[in-house]
C-alpha cells in the first residue's frame, strides 16, 4: 500500500511539473521522428482573417486563397489529433464559424470552404476579445492560430491578445501564420505571440507543403515549449519545393517549374548586360525563352523587372538606361508569349548596385534586370 501511495505521488508531482500530462494521455506520432511523445494541446482555436485586404494578391495569389490553403493543409495534418477545436472568422464582423467541439476535419474544411471572398475592415482585437469567451470552458492546455496578412491588426489587437494571455496564463500559446509580406502586418503578427506564455510568430511561405505543416503542428500539439520542434524539421524542409532546402534557400517563393541556382532563386532573378547596353544578349534569350514557360504554367504569378546600372556616366543617363534595360527584357518575355500584364517594369540606375563599384568585375554585376516575383 505504501508502494503504491508513493508512486501515485510521484505521478502527482510530475504532472504538476510538467504541464504535458493531459487527458489524452500520450499518443504517437510519426515513429520516424520521435519514439513517444505526449500531447499537451486540449484545445484549439483558429483565427481566419478574410478582412478586404485579403482580396489584394502577393507573391502572385490573392491572399485569401492562400489563407484558405494553409488552413486545409492545417486540417489535414490534425485528422489523426483528439482535441477540441474552433474556427472563428474577423471580416465585417467576427463571427464563430465552427465549434467549439470535438473536432471534425469535415465539418472544419466546410467552414473554410465556406468563406469565399474577403470584406470588411473590422480589428483583429474583435476576434481576440470574442476568443477570451470561446475558450472560457476550455481545460488544461489551450492553442490559438491567427491566419493573416497582419493587416487588421493595431496596438488595441496588441492589447487584447495581453488580457487574453494574461487570462489564461502558462495555459494559452499563441501562434501567428502571416500571409503576405506587407511590413507593417509582419510587425504586428510578429509582436502578437509575444502577449501570451508560449507560441512563435511564422510565414505562410514556410508552411505551404505537408511536410512543413507536419512540423508546425508537431510543434503546436507536441513541443513543451518556444523552443519548437519546428525549428529541427524545417531543417531539410523545401516550403516552394525548388529543391533547395530552406536554410539555404534566398528566394522563397520560386514558381512551379522553374529552374534555379544554389541559392534556389530563379535563373532569371538576374539577366546581365555590357557597358552601356540594354539589348539583351543571346546567351539571355534562351533562358528567358525557358522561364517563358514558367509563366504560362503559373498564370497567377506577377512580376517587377526592376532595372539597375553601374555608376559610369552620368546618373540621369543611367536612369533611363536602366528603364530600357528591364523594358527590353520584357519585351524579350513577351516575344516568348508571356502576358504583358504578369509583367512591370521600374529602373533603379546607380542606386542599388549588387556589389562595390570598384572594378570591372564588380561593375558587370551590377549592370542587371532582377526579376521579383510580388
Amino acid at each position: 500500500m505504501m508502494k503504491y501511495f508513493l508512486k501515485l505521488t510521484a505521478i502527482l508531482i510530475a504532472c504538476t511539473i510538467v504541464p504535458a500530462c493531459s487527458y489524452f494521455g500520450k499518443k504517437q506520432i510519426d515513429p520516424g521522428l520521435t519514439s513517444e511523445a505526449v500531447q499537451r494541446i486540449e484545445t484549439l482555436l483558429v483565427i481566419f482573417d478574410a478582412t478586404e485586404t485579403h482580396e489584394e494578391q502577393a507573391f502572385g495569389k490573392k491572399k485569401l486563397d492562400e489563407s484558405k490553403n494553409i488552413l486545409t493543409l492545417l486540417n489535414n495534418e490534425l485528422k489523426t489529433l483528439e482535441f477540441t477545436g474552433g474556427l472563428r472568422t474577423v471580416a465585417n464582423t467576427t463571427q464563430l464559424i465552427y465549434g467549439l467541439s470535438r473536432h471534425n476535419a469535415t465539418k472544419f474544411q466546410s467552414a473554410v470552404d465556406s468563406v469565399t471572398i474577403a470584406k470588411g475592415k473590422i480589428s483583429m482585437s474583435a476576434a481576440i476579445n470574442a476568443a477570451k469567451y470561446d475558450l472560457k470552458a476550455a481545460s488544461g492546455n489551450t492553442a490559438v492560430i491567427i491566419v493573416s496578412d497582419g493587416m487588421s491588426s493595431n496596438n488595441y489587437a496588441l492589447k487584447s491578445a495581453e488580457i487574453l494571455g494574461s487570462d489564461f496564463g502558462k495555459r494559452l500559446c499563441l501562434y501567428t501564420i502571416l500571409v503576405g509580406n506587407h511590413p507593417q502586418g509582419a510587425t504586428y503578427m510578429t509582436q502578437l505571440p509575444k502577449k501570451a506564455a508560449c507560441g512563435f510568430p511564422i510565414a505562410a511561405s514556410q508552411l505551404n507543403t505537408p511536410a512543413a505543416m507536419k512540423a508546425f503542428i508537431k510543434s503546436v500539439f507536441f513541443a513543451a515549449s518556444t523552443d519548437s520542434l519546428i525549428e529541427m524539421d524545417l531543417q531539410g524542409a523545401d516550403a516552394d519545393g525548388d529543391g533547395v532546402p530552406n536554410t539555404a534557400d534566398q528566394c522563397d517563393r520560386t514558381p512551379k517549374g522553374a529552374e534555379v541556382n544554389a541559392n534556389g532563386c530563379w535563373n532569371i532573378q538576374q539577366i546581365f548586360f555590357d557597358w552601356n547596353k540594354a539589348d539583351v544578349k543571346a546567351q539571355d534569350i534562351e533562358k528567358l525563352a525557358k522561364a517563358a514557360s514558367v509563366f504560362k504554367a503559373n498564370p497567377n504569378i506577377s512580376v517587377e523587372l526592376q532595372g539597375h546600372t553601374d555608376v559610369t556616366g552620368d546618373a540621369a543617363y543611367n536612369q533611363k538606361l536602366s528603364e530600357n534595360r528591364a523594358e527590353n527584357v520584357k519585351k524579350a518575355l513577351i516575344k516568348k508569349g508571356v502576358s504583358k500584364k504578369q509583367m512591370s517594369t521600374r529602373g533603379f540606375g546607380i542606386t542599388q548596385p549588387l556589389a562595390p563599384n570598384d572594378s570591372e568585375e564588380n561593375r558587370a554585376k551590377n549592370r542587371r534586370v532582377e526579376t521579383v516575383i510580388q
